[in-house]
């Protein structure tokens, strides 16, 4: 049972233990005996999770014996092919659970196993048999659209180490696999890269039986959007509402209209926008999912940002609060970007200076750098007011180099070129170009940082 017990990585159930562990000679009943042998020679740890079981720990010193003493077996193979079958099982189960009311709970059990998921997929894909690669693209797909609205997980980086297997699965795991690759690439920077493999999964269309078959349009139009082509984004995620209406998929609705309605906003569209906004939010409260019902208030927010901006600032504040739960929804990181401005325009200095550093540092510990830079694009103007022109330029600097391949929208207040043209108007030419040149030098972690110590300082002498 000790070796055994050696697939495993980080936390795990006595469930999981005695599906991948018995047989062989071992009964169910033994595995739980050694556990809880093991626990009382403090080999291994239990401990209680939030849903109230029991997960165990294994000392990594000791599971690496543990693995080793397997691996002299000859049989650690089969007994790692447990480990990715037991686990592909568990996301096949649990995953449907992303497009209901149950989404919160779902994610929360990906997080505990995520380890454990991540090493089935890795194993599954350095195997040569098909047969196993087959567990890892399953375990992908059904998770696929984690990967843009909860990417610390890493589904997207999977996704990228499957795309030589992705032919040998089924064509509905086929084109998710391959999107969430896609869409991965995208927020790497990569759009062109990302739109050719988008096409690609998209090469038979979106099969019925997709798991997640927003992801596709969704790539794609992401992408295309990086490259400023609203037009063509808003194309093709609107082409897919009808589809996934007429198959009675109320959740691929909603996001699409969501998606929708933000880049007609992003390219000045805003009836539109509010249009599709509103139509996805009539479906997505019959889901009762909250990432929908917030996708869409956040697109209804953004869809009457420069009309309304009170009105706007409540739906955004109530999309943040929807997806709060959700770990790290997109939602929830770039709102506080979209109420900083709009408060802006609303003359509620204070209250954008404190919503802009709450929106960054989200973003930057959450690692969603696209929405953190989209946001600052859209904050700063922030700095022009508060009479850091000097902030403001090393912003403009890292948004035209680095962060342009990755930034959403260029829709701020001002618009970009009257804001440069006011930074250069303020600071001269000669010190805008130095600064702008040494924004475009420097990391996001780096820009963040600056923006947030401003901001910081700006506050304290208010």
């Amino acid at each position: 049972v000790f070796d055994r017990l050696g697939v495993f990585v980080g936390g795990f159930d006595a469930a999981a233990a005695r599906a991948v562990v018995a047989g062989d000679g071992i009964e169910a009943w033994d595995v739980v005996d050694a556990l809880t042998s093991l626990v009382g020679k403090s080999m291994v740890v239990a401990d209680s999770a939030d849903d109230g079981t029991t997960r165990y720990v294994m000392l990594e010193t000791l599971r690496q014996y543990a693995r080793e003493q397997l691996d002299e077996t000859g049989d650690a193979d089969a007994w790692r092919r447990r480990h990715a079958e037991h686990y592909t099982a568990f996301v096949e189960q649990i995953a449907p659970g992303l497009h209901t009311a149950d989404e919160a709970e779902v994610i929360a059990q990906v997080a505990r196993d995520l380890d454990n998921l991540r090493a089935a997929v890795q194993w599954s894909l350095e195997s040569a048999a098909s047969s196993d690669a087959q567990f890892a693209l399953r375990i992908i797909a059904p998770l696929g659209n984690l990967a843009s609205s909860n990417r610390s997980f890493g589904i997207g980086v999977w996704a990228l180490a499957a795309v030589a297997r992705a032919d040998e699965a089924t064509p509905s795991l086929r084109c998710v696999v391959l999107a969430t690759a896609a869409y991965e690439l995208s927020t790497r920077g990569a759009p062109d890269e990302a739109i050719a493999l988008a096409r690609e999964a998209m090469r038979d269309g979106v099969p019925p039986d997709c798991p997640e078959p927003i992801m596709a349009p969704l790539a794609l139009s992401q992408a295309q959007s990086f490259l400023g082509d609203f037009a063509a984004a808003y194309e093709t995620i609107s082409g897919h509402i009808d589809l996934f209406d007429a198959r009675h998929d109320r959740h691929a609705t909603a996001v699409a209209c969501a998606i929708a309605s933000n880049w007609a906003a992003a390219s000045g569209n805003f009836d539109v926008a509010r249009s599709d906004a509103e139509r996805g939010l009539a479906v997505a409260r019959l889901t009762h999912n909250r990432s929908a019902i917030s996708s869409c208030t956040f697109a209804l927010g953004w869809a009457v940002w420069l009309d309304d901006p009170a009105t706007s600032v409540e739906l955004f504040e109530e999309s943040s609060r929807l997806s709060v739960s959700l770990t790290s929804d997109y939602t929830g990181t770039i709102g506080p970007m979209m109420i900083a401005n709009a408060c802006l325009r609303l003359g509620r200095l204070v209250d954008a200076l404190r919503s802009m550093r709450v929106g960054i540092v989200r973003c930057r510990d959450t690692g969603e750098f696209p929405p953190l830079i989209t946001g600052l694009d859209l904050g700063s103007e922030v700095f022009l007011e508060c009479d850091r022109a000097e902030t403001g330029a090393l912003l403009v600097g890292y948004l035209d180099g680095p962060g342009s391949a990755i930034n959403v929208i260029r829709n701020s207040v001002l618009g970009h070129d009257v804001l440069s043209a006011e930074l250069r108007a303020r600071l001269g030419e000669t010190r805008y170009q130095q600064l702008t040149a040494q924004g475009a030098s420097m990391t996001i972690d780096e820009i963040a940082a600056i923006a947030v110590d401003a901001i910081d300082e700006i506050l304290e002498s208010m």
